[in-house]
Order: structure tokens, then sequence, then C-alpha cells
């Protein structure tokens, strides 16, 4: 049974959400060169997913929400 959630919307009123299941399709990390060496990998790994009973973009589409955490590795030269 989906998890139903009152948040505070950007407009400072409380809405209704629903959590909404999910399953990874591809993760992919980004990954960025640093002018001392190193390599920084980086990805967002999504938690939760929520979807706003009455909430819309300003083109009419559903608005989500998500809980999500980053993953960071750093690789660092021997220097």
């Amino acid at each position: 049974m989906p998890r139903r959630k009152t948040i505070t919307g950007p407009d400072g009123h409380s809405h209704q959400v629903n959590e909404i299941g999910f399953r990874p399709d591809n993760e992919h990390w980004n990954t960025y060169l640093l002018d001392d060496g190193t390599v920084l990998r980086v990805k967002l790994i999504v938690k939760t997913v929520y979807k706003a009973d009455e909430l819309r973009n300003p083109d009419g589409d559903p608005v989500y929400l998500i809980e999500s955490e980053n993953t960071v590795v750093a690789s660092v030269p021997n220097e």
C-alpha cells in the first residue's frame, strides 16, 4: 500500500503526496577531472519517489518529489 505524506509546497500550502514504487533502469556516474589530478566520480541515488495529488508544473504535468543521496568516490594521485 502506498505511503501518503503531507508536504509544504512552493506555494506555502500543504499538499498530499503518494509514494510511487520504482526500480532503477540505469544509474550513471558523472566523472570530473580536477586540476590537481584527482578524478571524482559522483552518482545520485534515488531512495524514494513521491507524486503530488494536486500539484502540477506550468506545463500541466504532475509534480514528482524524490528523496535521494549522493555517492562520491575520489581517485587521488600518489604525488
